[in-house]
């Protein structure tokens, strides 16, 4: 179910075509070390309080891959828009 804060957007300009991704996804996934499996699965993708960073939650219907959540921020300088993404697993 979706709620108002959820699909809120952003009205910063450098960040705005960033809203389409806002909202509720089905996946579907595969992996090299299962083949022929087909992995479903949903996210979710939000903007955090202060409309600057992204937050994605992912769950999928498989024990060998792990639901997930990230938090997404963006560098905005000029001319610059590059993503700066933070895996607990890696040192940034």
């Amino acid at each position: 179910m979706t709620n108002a804060k959820t699909l809120q957007m952003t009205t910063t300009p450098e960040l705005e075509a960033l809203n389409r991704l806002v909202g509720n996804w089905v996946t579907e996934a595969t992996h090299r070390a299962l083949p022929g499996v087909v992995v479903h699965g949903t996210a979710s993708i939000e903007w955090l309080e202060g409309h600057r960073f992204l937050i994605l939650r992912s769950r999928n219907d498989h024990p060998d891959f792990p639901d997930a959540i990230s938090i997404i921020g963006f560098r905005i300088a000029a001319r610059c828009r590059r993503w700066c993404p933070h895996h607990h697993r890696s040192c940034l």
